[in-house]
């Protein structure tokens, strides 16, 4: 499948079980999506910066400070053009490894 650029995403995925990042960037790149991978915290940081990512899948329990991941987060959100919606964009009080923001 083939996105116009208004459609195309750059997602980042944060996890650091190299297996885990690399099968969750199969599917948005088959989709025609950008997606790139971090395994750590610091790197995850860099590449978000970077990449401006408007989506982030982040293993919440990968070990790194909690303010580490909220850095993380922050950087993301401010990059968004948009309001960051936590849980994956669900109105839900449910918890998840995903913050998406467009």
């Amino acid at each position: 499948m083939i996105l116009s650029a208004r459609h195309r995403r750059r997602i980042l995925v944060v996890d650091d079980n190299q297996d885990s990042a690399e099968s969750l960037t199969l599917l948005p790149r088959a989709a025609g999506h950008e997606a790139s991978l971090a395994t750590d915290g610091p790197g995850a940081l860099r590449m978000a910066q970077d990449l401006q990512a408007k989506v982030v899948f982040l293993d919440i329990g990968m070990p790194a400070s909690a303010a580490a991941l909220s850095e993380l987060l922050a950087s993301v959100m401010e990059t968004s053009r948009g309001q960051a919606r936590p849980n994956g964009g669900r109105k839900s009080g449910r918890r998840s490894s995903s913050v998406a923001a467009e």
